[in-house]
């Protein structure tokens, strides 16, 4: 047997290994027959210890009336050492422990091994055969085949147990209980460079002088019975080279249950550790890159809310200070047409101006809404009603324009239920409208409403130039403008089906349009349908003449823009209107502390001390009563809050027939008082 790329010989282990397996007692002694090796099977056979047995003439487990033909034997098979079987006989005895003696039969062979010639023997205690009849020759002959058998299948098994673990592709070892080699495969010998070395019969701790003390008890431990492992380790080469190995050591028994030594099942993964290594210091790495860019992220999306808030006070700031403006020159233009009476010169250039102004009012308020929507300042209040008031106001917003091209504004009867914002909802419809109308230049516009399932489908059907197929899908983009090459700004801007596809995407309600060239578009918006226990008609505002105030009107003015106060108390005097002004809600309660007593407070929202709603409620509380008022500014409604009771709201710049309905009915309420 081999110890892989060494001499062919067998060592004296390997042999007393190999023999260890016989199913037979085994004795193997030296050419002067001293007992070597003496297997569990001999132990009880003859009734010594192992311990006793290795190191005892072979003679002395033959009585001594044989010996001497014992020793003649013995010297003339050692001339000729081949495999000899002798059956039972009277003169083939052996000696127990006790001294009883019991007949046996034997068979023999010599082995060379490392250490010299080497006799061994398998005997058998014929005495535990039944003797049943006269043809004991037959039985004995039968014995004799059964244990040649046996004898070549033991050695079989040997052989083929150690080309198993010689070509295994696993690393293996197998180790004595004195932690010598006596069996291994090519792999071991490659995984721990041992090729072309002869480890068999070698001392563990030899072949590896590096082996920490620390792992030899748990050689121990493996010898005495426990498996170890699997578990993994570095393992440092002769280079300084250090590999990882992953090792289990378990424990191999001889016949009779002692064991024997141990196995080793060795596997080299450091190209398994080096890849989990990788592994891991990538995993480090992305969660590092993964903090990176959360960080930045955060630090993005801090910056993104941070330009949104600024965004959204540019836009309540812009909306507040560029109304402004436009409102002290709209009084400032509807005074001098009422100054100038009889002057049709100057209230023609007047009203031009005030159409100017107008349109550059209605660009504001787009480009305001815009930036609202676009800075999520505008939140959805979401109510049931019925569409019959809104669509009604939708068109009169628009009916202006439609009759100036003769154009006809109509609505189906059918009234229908819906769940959205109602100011949102009448602003996309208003502008779907607008566009109609812009577009179209005979037939006119129908507004219609129908239920599918649990939707509402509100149509705007124009009889207009209609649209390209290519178009439909840029329609509702920013600034897009079919057949205004020239950019004419009473076309509009570009912008008022922009906004209304972002307020129905505000809302989650879906915008489409279908379109046939030359004969007009059909633009639709899906709304839930409402719930009827909850829907409340929306309240229509009626169209009013506006009429002078009664005589003795007196108005409380207070704002902080020097240009509006002055604007609007010329025109409200021009109007026969008693206007006293103030720049903040102190002075405005120190004109009261004066004796002022108004019919009516007019007042800015944003103001340096107080609120407007804040002076309202000084106001009424300095004055004991629950004085009209007008909210005036520039900001939306949504962004001021709610105003107390008896309080109407203007938005600047705002129409001054609204202004004199406003203070002709709170005056004509207190004249009712």
């Amino acid at each position: 047997m081999s110890g892989g790329g060494g001499s062919k010989l067998l060592t004296d282990k390997s042999l007393f290994a190999n023999l260890e397996l016989a199913t037979l007692a085994t004795l193997a002694t030296d050419t002067t027959g001293k007992i070597l090796f003496a297997n569990a099977h001999a132990v009880r056979i003859f009734g010594y210890p192992r311990a006793v047995l290795v190191g005892m003439a072979l003679d002395a487990l033959i009585p001594a009336e044989l010996r001497s033909a014992h020793h003649k034997g013995f010297a003339e098979f050692l001339k000729k050492p081949t495999t000899a079987v002798l059956g039972p006989r009277p003169t083939l005895r052996a000696l127990h422990r006790d001294g009883h003696q019991f007949p046996i039969d034997v068979r023999a062979a010599g082995a060379l091994t490392r250490e010299g010639q080497r006799l061994y023997c398998a005997v058998r205690d014929v005495s535990e055969i039944p003797h049943a009849s006269p043809e004991l020759e037959g039985t004995l002959a039968n014995l004799e085949r059964k244990l040649e058998a046996a004898s070549s299948e033991a050695r079989l098994r040997t052989e083929q147990l150690e080309l198993f673990v010689r070509h295994a592709p696993a690393a293996i070892a197998m180790l004595d209980r004195d932690m010598c080699y006596m069996m291994v495969s090519q792999r071991y010998l490659s995984d721990f460079g041992l090729l072309g070395k002869d480890v068999i019969g070698k001392c563990h701790y030899d072949v590896f002088p590096e082996i920490r003390e620390e792992r030899r008890p748990i050689h121990r431990r493996a010898l005495a019975g426990e498996t170890i492992g699997p578990e993994e380790g570095t393992f440092p080469r002769a280079d300084g080279h250090v590999d990882w190995m992953r090792l289990t050591i378990h424990p191999w028994h001889d016949t009779d249950g002692v064991v024997g030594g141990i196995l080793f099942f060795s596997e080299v993964v450091t190209a398994r550790k080096e890849a989990e290594q990788r592994l891991l210091e990538s995993n480090q790495l992305l969660e590092q890159r993964v903090i990176e860019r959360t960080a930045a992220l955060d630090k993005a999306r801090a910056a993104a809310e941070a330009a949104s808030q600024t965004k959204s006070w540019f836009m309540a700031a812009a909306g507040h200070d560029l109304r402004q403006p436009l409102q002290a020159t709209r009084a400032y233009l509807t005074a001098l047409e009422q100054k100038t009476v009889g002057n049709d010169d100057v209230r023609s250039l007047a009203a031009r101006a005030g159409e100017s102004l107008a349109q550059m009012a209605r660009i504001l308020e787009v480009l305001l809404d815009l930036g609202q929507i676009d800075s999520g300042t505008i939140k959805p209040v979401v109510k049931n009603f019925t569409l019959h008031d809104m669509v009604d106001r939708s068109l009169e917003a628009n009916r202006v324009a439609a009759e100036a091209k003769h154009l006809s504004l109509t609505r189906c009867d059918h009234d229908c239920l819906v769940r959205s914002d109602p100011a949102m909802l009448e602003r996309i419809v208003s502008n779907l409208i607008a566009n109609a109308v812009r577009y179209t230049e005979q037939g006119g516009v129908v507004v219609s409403c129908e239920t599918q399932g649990d939707t509402v489908i509100l149509s705007v059907r124009d009889t207009g130039i209609g649209i390209p197929q290519d178009a439909l899908d840029t329609i509702f983009d920013d600034y897009v403008q079919l057949n205004n090459e020239a950019r004419d700004r009473q076309k509009g801007l570009g912008l008022g089906l922009s906004i209304a596809r972002r307020l129905a995407d505000l809302l989650g309600h879906r915008l489409s349009v279908t379109s046939v060239l030359g004969e007009g578009s059909v633009f639709s918006v899906a709304i839930p349908i409402g719930a009827q226990a909850e829907a409340k008609q929306t309240v229509r505002r009626e169209t009013q003449a506006v009429r002078m105030p009664l005589p003795h009107t007196v108005a409380l003015l207070v704002d902080d823009d020097a240009h509006v106060r002055e604007s609007l108390a010329i025109l409200l005097d021009v109007l026969g209107v008693a206007v006293r002004v103030a720049a903040k809600g102190s002075d405005a309660l120190a004109l009261l502390a004066h004796g002022l007593v108004p019919d009516i407070l007019l007042t800015d929202f944003r103001l340096p001390d107080y609120d407007g709603f804040e002076v309202i409620r000084r106001v009424r509380k300095s004055l004991g009563r629950e004085v009209p008022a007008v909210v005036m500014t520039g900001d939306a409604a949504a962004d001021i809050g709610k105003p107390p009771a008896h309080t109407d709201f203007l938005q600047k710049p705002f129409e001054i027939d609204d202004l004199m309905l406003l203070i002709e009915r709170a005056v004509s309420l207190r004249a009712r008082d």
